[in-house]
């Protein structure tokens, strides 16, 4: 016959309250479950990933106007670099938009995934810029352009690590 105590569900005869006391209680802090307290995670699945995917759509449909309009120039590698720019801009979208299914389904190696995008728009971005200033031959020491060349770099560097820690402590839950 088995005996269960009243006071703690699916445990059996020989069980006493004083080992009760002794189990670990999980703090009210991060749970290791899909129900836990993930709020960024959310944040990124219901709302970064599908604006990104948007601001992609954006930047590869009005890209070539709007640097023809700002900078008046009408050069072959400048046309060349939009139309680069806007196919790549297609693929990020697409990429996004993979990435967040692979997330919301808790598949393996989607917060890999998710770093490795981070880090190709950080990169993009810089080569983008690098590229434009040679093309439209801007004294590459100027001071605002190497400022947004390293601040596009750090700040894609910085959003690399802390996800990287982020998804790190949460790896167990992407096993599918």
């Amino acid at each position: 016959m088995i005996n269960i105590c009243l006071s703690c569900p699916n445990t059996f005869e020989g069980h006493t309250p004083s080992l009760r006391s002794q189990i670990p209680i999980p703090s009210s802090g991060y749970h290791m479950s899909r129900g836990g307290r993930m709020k960024y995670f959310k944040f990124i699945i219901y709302f970064q990933l599908f604006a990104a995917a948007a601001m992609h759509l954006f930047a590869a449909i009005y890209q070539t106007d709007v640097l023809n309009t700002y900078f008046d120039v009408q050069t072959a590698s400048i046309k060349n670099l939009q139309i680069s720019y806007a196919i790549i801009s297609i693929l990020l979208a697409i990429f996004a938009l993979v990435i967040r299914w692979r997330l919301a389904s808790f598949k393996a190696y989607a917060p890999a995934l998710y770093v490795c995008y981070i880090l190709a728009n950080a990169v993009i971005a810089f080569f983008y810029l690098v590229w434009l200033g040679l093309i439209l031959k801007v004294h590459h020491y100027d001071i605002s352009l190497v400022n947004s060349y390293l601040l596009t770099l750090l700040a894609g560097f910085c959003v690399v690590f802390f996800n990287y820690v982020y998804f790190t402590k949460r790896e167990p839950l992407f096993s599918r």
